[in-house]
């Protein structure tokens, strides 16, 4: 047996240490990974180890391995190769004097080999820091809100360590989100002591957590418990927007307006804006472009906007008030975290017009009496009589049932809603009965009419304005909408071709046309209607030889389809067209010629869907139109007994008779024409000529019942009223005359 012999080649371990690069931020200390200082206490070791027996064979043997007297571990080494190797788990201290030894069975060193390294430290303290304080300028309105908008801040505290430190790490910590970043560290190494960082935030929330490490790369974090978050906004507060805010449209003398200073401010909170006014020695102002001025309303809240008050002065009148820059006249307006407030270039992109001439009443029963100029008389509540007398006069009656005498000049009558809300109902003269959501005005020498959606002018009779068709052989056989624009249009015919066409209507005059069909083969035009639905007027078409009634389906003005009604039968005859069934789907009347029953058919997607019996003639009784008299959306039948001249109406409802209504009696040579709605208030009128004297006027309805008579003037009786429409799209009723003779058409636009 030979002597046994042994190496120690190798010792390994991991020399951890303190990073020094933390995100984008290099703290410039150490990285400390080759100090024999490390937090990692496993290790290795290896070497050779041999002997040979009697034999010739190599035998292993028993290693054990020492730091000075210390028993790090115990292996066998591998015959085959003649090596061993080792591993162990060193606790907190220092390694020297490394050595490995072959020992027999009971543990004497046979032999040994040592292994020269300098004495490795095994470190697994944690170093121990604090975060003592938060040092910051708290800028804002209150001393101690933690709000500011100035972004430096200082933190320190103490570090310590049982080896060795290498230094400390700030993070802020968003307190509305948890996310953290590195804001720095000390970058002087080996710091024991007090610690001291400065740090410049962005806007944010922020609580703060500090890491320190030591060379061994222990770390130690403190956790944000108990601070409370700073807010730093350096964002300024900036006007957004401006409203301007009256009791109406125009403003006078003694009203006031209301600004709305709208600002846009990053601050939290509820405390908003801070005006300081030096105890109210310094009040802020907005300038306007009539040389007023609006103070700053103190008594109101200023959390999300600022109000000025602005009252007008003598003088002081401007069409459109606007606002042109802010005074702050020695006062601050500032956030919570004290950034003043930026004005920019905000201005209110409609204001009220200021007239600083106006009469005003006092909310009684007013007799306000203006003079030659110029002038605005507005009477508020009460019942009141407001007169122009001379100039160009705005009035305005407020609430209540006024007088308005404009007096010479072109005065204007003023209304809080829109058109549609009033029924104007003509008197005699240029006078008119207005009601309405102010009450009942009564206007006389008034020449427009101010609604809240429009100006209209008020005419003693009809515009009459010439379409021509003179000698042309062009016959207006109806109206509609045909093109679903809101106006109505005419319906065409040349009488030499059989084309049909349409005239689309736009402010009353011609906007192009379309075209529709052409008669053949016995077809005539009996009528039109919106037969399937689409808001759009369709064209009814009988055929004189088999009695087939079809439809045109029209779009955009021209055909686009046709469809079959029904085929009339016996003494059946074709009435006229309306909706019946209040299904929004343009029904048919039908006359028996022998019986004198009267039917509907119910119409839907341009087809018959079914009958109804709407009542049955006698008696001289006939039926001359067909309209709404009642406002209900529903059709009615207008009757005419040719013995006694009454003129009654059939109420109908589901396409059958719901009862009847005395609309009036024809005297002299009136005749009836038509009906169409001449006051705007819903409700079909009567039209009537006088075939003798050339007079046209209208009865006005309510309920079916004559309630007033207007007349809207005079027209050559040898032309016929060829349509009735609304061609201007203002709500009321127009007209379409047509000579007989020649074929020359006038069309009449009606009031206002």
């Amino acid at each position: 047996m030979s002597n046994p012999t042994i190496t120690f080649n190798t010792f390994g371990f991991t020399d951890t240490g303190a990073a020094g690069v933390f995100g984008n931020f290099d703290v410039g200390w150490p990285t400390y990974l080759s100090d024999q200082i490390t937090n990692n206490g496993a290790v290795s070791f290896s070497g050779t180890a041999s002997q040979i027996d009697d034999f010739g064979n190599s035998v292993g043997l028993r290693i054990r391995v020492f730091s000075g007297a210390t028993l790090l571990t115990e292996v066998f080494s591998n015959p085959g190769t003649q090596t061993w190797s080792a591993s162990a788990t060193l606790p907190q201290g220092t390694w020297t004097n490394l050595r490995a030894a072959v020992v027999d069975n009971g543990g004497a060193i046979v032999t040994q080999a040592n292994f020269s390294w300098p004495p490795l430290l095994v470190d697994t303290t944690l170093p121990t820091v604090t975060l003592d304080q938060i040092l910051f300028n708290d800028a804002g309105a209150l001393a101690d809100d933690f709000l500011t908008n100035d972004p430096n801040v200082r933190l320190t505290g103490l570090l310590s360590d049982n080896v060795e430190a290498a230094g400390v790490v700030v993070y802020a910590v968003n307190d509305a989100t948890g996310e953290s970043f590195a804001l720095g560290g000390t970058r002087e190494h080996n710091l024991i002591g007090a610690w001291l960082f400065d740090a410049t935030l962005p806007e944010g929330s922020y609580v703060f957590q500090v890491r320190a490490f030591d060379v061994a790369g222990n770390q130690q974090t403190t956790l944000p418990f108990g601070q409370r978050a700073i807010f730093i906004d350096t964002t300024p507060p900036t006007v957004s927007a401006i409203q301007a805010v009256a009791n109406t449209s125009t403003v006078q003398t003694g009203e006031q307006v209301i600004f709305s200073v709208g600002v846009q401010n990053t601050t939290p909170g509820l405390l908003g804006l801070v005006v300081d006014t030096a105890g109210g020695t310094r009040i802020p102002t907005l300038s306007l472009n009539n040389g007023g001025t609006a103070f700053l309303d103190l008594t109101r809240p200023t959390v999300t906007d600022l109000t000025f008050v602005y009252t007008v002065a003598t003088g002081q009148s401007t069409p459109e008030l606007r606002v042109t820059g802010l005074n702050l006249n020695g006062a601050t307006i500032r956030d919570g975290a004290g950034n003043d407030l930026v004005f920019g270039n905000a201005t209110n992109p409609t204001g009220p017009a200021v007239d600083a001439t106006m009469i005003l009443g006092d909310g009684n029963d007013n007799v306000l009496t203006g003079s030659a100029a110029d002038e605005t008389i507005r009477g508020f509540a009460g019942n009141d009589t407001l007169r122009g007398q001379g100039g160009a006069d705005t009035l305005d009656g407020g609430a209540g049932n006024d007088t308005l005498e404009g007096g010479p000049g072109n005065d204007t009558a003023v209304f809080s809603a829109a058109r549609s809300a009033y029924t104007l109902t003509p008197l005699s003269g240029i006078s008119i009965r207005i009601v309405g959501p102010d009450g009942t005005e009564t206007l006389n020498s008034v020449e427009n009419l101010a609604f809240s959606d429009g100006t209209v002018a008020w005419r003693t009779s009809p515009l009459a304005i010439d379409f021509g068709f003179t000698n042309e052989n062009r016959w207006i056989a109806g109206a509609g909408d045909f093109n679903r624009d809101g106006t109505d249009d005419l319906l065409m015919r040349h009488a030499d071709t059989g084309a049909v066409n349409t005239i689309l209507m736009q402010d009353g005059g011609s906007a192009g046309t379309g075209a529709v069909g052409m008669l053949t083969g016995g077809w005539q035009l009996a009528g039109t209607g919106d037969f399937n639905e689409d808001r759009t007027t369709d064209v009814l078409l009988r055929n004189v030889n088999s009695n087939e009634v079809n439809t045109w389906i029209v779009q955009n003005g021209q055909w686009a389809a046709s469809g079959a009604v029904g085929v009339l039968t016996g003494a059946w005859q074709l009435v006229g067209t309306g909706n019946f069934s209040n299904d929004r789907t343009t029904d048919v009347l039908l006359r028996n010629a022998d019986s004198g029953e009267v039917n509907t058919w119910i119409v839907q997607n341009g087809q018959w869907a079914a009958s109804g019996a709407v009542g049955v003639l006698s008696g001289g009784w006939q039926v001359i139109g067909m309209g709404d008299v009642n406002n209900d959306s529903v059709t009615d039948v207008l009757l005419h007994n040719i013995n006694s001249n009454e003129v009654s109406a059939w109420i109908v409802r589901n396409g059958q008779w719901a009862g009847s209504t005395a609309a009036g009696v024809l005297s002299g040579d009136w005749r009836v024409k038509g009906i169409g709605d001449v006051n705007g208030d819903g409700t079909g009128d009567v039209l009537l000529h006088d075939m003798a004297t050339a007079q046209v006027a209208a009865w006005i309805l309510q309920n079916g019942t004559w309630t007033n008579s207007v007349l809207l003037g005079s027209y050559e009786t040898a032309s016929q009223l060829a349509a009735i429409g609304d061609f201007n799209n203002d709500g009321l009723s127009d007209a379409f005359w047509q000579s007989q003779g020649s074929g020359h058409a006038v069309e009449w636009l009606l009031f206002a």
